[in-house]
């Protein structure tokens, strides 16, 4: 992943359980870049383009040699955005990268 933080995190969850609040904080780390649901464009734009390369217009911050993660927050209000999510983790573990996962259970009922 030349170019790209050595490690990457998805945090996935349903809407309302606190994905927005989980990812914020760990894109305000020093460390850290990220983007905030990439795969909902797919119905405006088609955007599905999973790998970790192509998420580098929607990042928060520039990558710096000093950041060492890549956080994407989707959430599963579709199920294709939650299958393109976890492809996007698999191509990051397939280009060398840490990868994480951050799985969200809250029912939103109850939020």
């Amino acid at each position: 992943m030349s170019g790209l933080p050595p490690s990457a995190v998805l945090a996935i969850g349903p809407p309302r359980s606190g994905t927005t609040l989980i990812a914020n904080a760990m894109m305000a780390h020093s460390r850290a870049t990220g983007a905030m649901e990439p795969w909902h464009r797919r119905r405006r734009e088609g955007f599905v383009d999973t790998r970790p390369e192509a998420l580098i217009p929607f990042l928060s911050n520039p990558v710096k040699d000093t950041t060492e993660v890549l956080v994407v927050k989707e959430t599963t209000t579709r199920a294709v955005n939650a299958d393109l999510s976890l492809e996007f983790l698999a191509n990051a573990r397939a280009g060398g990268a840490y990868t994480g996962l951050v799985i969200i259970l809250r029912c939103p009922l109850t939020a």
